[in-house]
């Protein structure tokens, strides 16, 4: 496989769940909370790394990846968010 192929697969498709995710989730936090979405999304990164881990063929780790992708989008919105609401 090119190397061109693998990094618009892996970080590509990463870097696109985050945005995605990064909207998606904190429209979802101001709905529920932003504890039930940091909760939901880390268990999901925990998931998904051992998911990547173990995989068997490279579109299960693209797969694996943009999950993940989609599971950081609330640590890039939520955060700051979260030290904004304490000071």
């Amino acid at each position: 496989m090119p190397l061109d192929n693998f990094i618009a697969g892996v970080q590509g498709g990463m870097i696109a769940a985050i945005a995605v995710g990064s909207l998606l989730f904190n429209s979802l936090a101001v709905k529920y909370g932003k504890r039930p979405i940091y909760l939901a999304t880390t268990v999901g990164l925990m998931v998904t790394s051992f998911w990547a881990a173990e995989a068997r063929s490279f579109p299960s780790f693209v797969a694996a990846r943009v999950v993940q992708g989609l599971c950081m989008g609330p640590m890039e919105a939520l955060i700051p968010a979260s030290i904004a609401d304490i000071w």
